[in-house]
């Protein structure tokens, strides 16, 4: 757990990766990191995982406020 000063509260920040309603990744992360902390090593094993069994498969990401990286984004 860490202090997140927008809340002004020790908290959690999740992170859930979902593919239409299907969820692919939960991950509890302490507030004390940004927002998109550890998210592009998850897309990154997300990613591999399905060109793995579907090479050809078009992925779209979108990724919202805080998540909108140019490093997710490449």
């Amino acid at each position: 757990m860490g202090w997140h000063g927008y809340y002004d509260s020790y908290c959690y920040l999740p992170l859930y990766i979902f593919a239409g309603d299907q969820l692919l990744c939960a991950r509890l992360r302490p507030a004390s990191q940004g927002a998109a902390a550890s998210s592009l090593a998850e897309v990154e094993r997300i990613v591999a995982q399905l060109r793995g069994q579907w090479p050809e498969v078009k992925i779209v990401l979108r990724s919202d406020s805080g998540f909108c990286r140019e490093e997710l984004m490449a």
